[in-house]
């Protein structure tokens, strides 16, 4: 119900994600309006504005950094991370510690358009692991094993960007009317 008064005081795109938004605006001087609108809305509600350094900004944990044709994305972590993740030793299963292995390289492949940043978060990912104490040769190997699973299911699309490649997927029988056949 907002957005018109909104796009009047200069927003150009707006994108939420639960209590964080993505804002791209006309020109910086726009800000402070559209801030003090938004702070007017509810007394309980207080919104800040974070401005980009160097065509640079973190959003959730993605650093987005602005080129002249668009945008790249790239990992973002808090300056309080300390790579502590669950530690191998730790008494878990160990489909834990290779599912962590694997969502942590799926963040990196999904987040990283670059190949070369991305080849740059899998080392950085693999010595944070060590420092987990996870057995490098377990490391090489899970993440030898999503790289290639991800390569065989991904082709290229028609105008050059990566597309996952769909599996047909068998829709389920029915077993409780299959068996009273």
């Amino acid at each position: 119900e907002h957005m018109k008064k909104l796009e009047e005081l200069g927003v150009e795109s707006w994108l939420r994600y639960v209590d964080d938004i993505w804002s791209t605006v006309k020109n910086d001087s726009c800000i402070p309006k559209i801030l003090e609108y938004m702070n007017s809305l509810h007394p309980n509600l207080k919104f800040t504005v974070e401005y980009e350094n160097n065509n640079k900004i973190p959003f959730l944990d993605t650093c987005i950094n602005r080129k002249e044709t668009g945008f790249k994305t790239n990992i973002y972590h808090k300056p309080t991370f300390t790579g502590v993740y669950l530690n191998w030793t730790s008494l878990t299963a160990r489909k834990y510690k290779i599912s962590l292995i694997y969502c942590l390289c799926d963040r990196i492949w999904k987040i990283c358009q670059d190949p070369a940043d991305r080849e740059d978060e899998f080392k950085k990912l693999k010595l944070t692991l060590e420092k987990n104490e996870y057995p490098p040769h377990i490391i090489e190997q899970e993440i030898t094993k999503f790289i290639n699973n991800r390569n065989k299911t991904t082709d290229t699309h028609p105008s050059g960007q990566e597309a996952i490649a769909q599996d047909t997927i068998e829709k389920p029988t029915n077993s409780l009317k299959d068996s009273q056949k």
